[in-house]
């Protein structure tokens, strides 16, 4: 995944990688799927990026984008039919695209396998994220997957359970280095809350809850309906607001009606990037049920803007966020537990500001900046290539 248009938030963690990269000199090309409306070759918020084509015509294009690959294959026959037609294309082209590159950085393992596997040997660097461990976990799938990231120059884990965990599974400790994620600075608006909850259609002098981020099942939207429904006796006065889109909307919405919640939920769906910060200056607190994560983007976001959180305790999270001093952890998939950390939350104004203003002392104090990560990365590039950068081609 790859922003199809400006203000995407498809991999959109990919593009400011890039940038950032660009602004320490480095140059940076993006090889991504194509999808349906999209040009094959551009230049997106100053990254050249190219798409490969896989099926024609181009509406049957289905893998990638919209709920996730994972999802898109357990749902759709045809994107099950056009696997292996963007695998043997995205080879094809990676192939291309490695011969006039230095090093080839692949976000998510199966792209790592694509780069790995390229007839023009390149130093391959791997960027791991929390949806990639479920497959490194299968018995075959997962055997071939590590045997081959063993070949990479670098395995990047974006939180210390991730790395702990890439090295029970048998990657060298060598091999696995530790790049924290970045978001991008946004300045709060400068609107009051009130106003912004004006503008955006949310229910003004109530306590709200913003859940950020796809509605498909890794991400738990369904356990936080479920908590909602547990809440109501004791917040019916609260308000949760879903900012995103996915597989997961229609039941998602089936069971508000069904369980009488019309009057507490806000389905928002897609939120462009530049329209995240009125819902985070909006809301009172974040909520991620999250059943798999590496380190979530939405965790950060939030911090920065003084949120407490409220998430499940998996992957990277709890590097995140200290239970009871800057938001609760609870067990995934466990709506019980969750209301029960959301009600003190949702009840006392005065808890969620200290623990929004710890949130963002903590994030401040571990510098989650795209410099930062480019100047780690400019660091393993260079141990790839055995020496100092090789300056840009062009």
């Amino acid at each position: 995944m790859y922003p199809r248009f400006a203000g995407d938030l498809a991999g959109h963690f990919v593009l400011s990688t890039c940038q950032a990269l660009q602004q320490r000199g480095l140059e940076a090309r993006v090889l991504a799927p194509h999808v349906a409306g999209t040009a094959t070759r551009e230049t997106l918020e100053g990254v050249p990026v190219e798409r490969f084509r896989y099926l024609w015509p181009e509406s049957l294009q289905r893998v990638s984008y919209d709920s996730g690959t994972m999802a898109n294959l357990r749902q759709s026959w045809s994107a099950r039919l056009g696997l292996p037609f963007l695998l043997a294309a995205f080879w094809l082209s990676a192939g291309a695209l490695a011969r006039t590159s230095d090093v080839l950085h692949a976000h998510w393992i199966p792209a790592g396998l694509i780069g790995l596997t390229t007839w023009r040997r390149r130093p391959v660097v791997v960027t791991v994220w929390g949806s990639d461990m479920a497959l490194l976990r299968l018995p075959v799938v997962g055997k071939v997957a590590r045997r081959l990231l063993r070949r990479a120059a670098a395995v990047i884990a974006v939180s210390g359970a991730m790395e702990r965990e890439l090295l029970a599974l048998g990657l060298p400790a060598g091999k696995v280095s530790v790049v924290l994620t970045a978001i991008d600075a946004q300045e709060p608006p400068q609107r009051s809350r009130e106003e912004l909850r004006s503008a955006l259609g949310l229910p003004p002098g109530r306590p709200l809850a913003l859940f950020l981020g796809r509605l498909s099942p890794v991400k738990g939207p369904d356990v936080l309906v479920e908590a909602i429904a547990a809440l109501h006796e004791r917040q019916p006065q609260a308000c949760f607001v879903f900012a995103g889109d996915g597989q997961l909307r229609g039941p998602l919405e089936d069971a508000v009606r069904a369980r009488s919640l019309q009057k507490q939920v806000v389905f928002a769906g897609f939120v462009a990037r530049e329209r995240v910060a009125d819902y985070l200056a909006a809301c009172d607190l974040l909520v991620l049920p999250s059943r798999s994560e590496g380190l979530p983007h939405a965790v950060l976001e939030a911090m920065a803007f003084s949120l407490p959180v409220v998430a499940s305790a998996v992957g990277g999270v709890p590097e995140a966020v200290e239970d009871g001093v800057t938001g609760a952890l609870v067990p995934p998939g466990d709506p019980r537990a969750l209301a029960d950390a959301l009600d003190p939350l949702l009840s006392d104004a005065a808890l969620r500001a200290r623990q929004g203003a710890a949130g963002r002392r903590a994030f401040e104090a571990r510098a989650h900046t795209w410099d930062r990560v480019a100047r780690d990365l400019e660091a393993l590039y260079a141990r790839a290539l055995s020496g100092p950068v090789a300056p840009a081609r062009g």
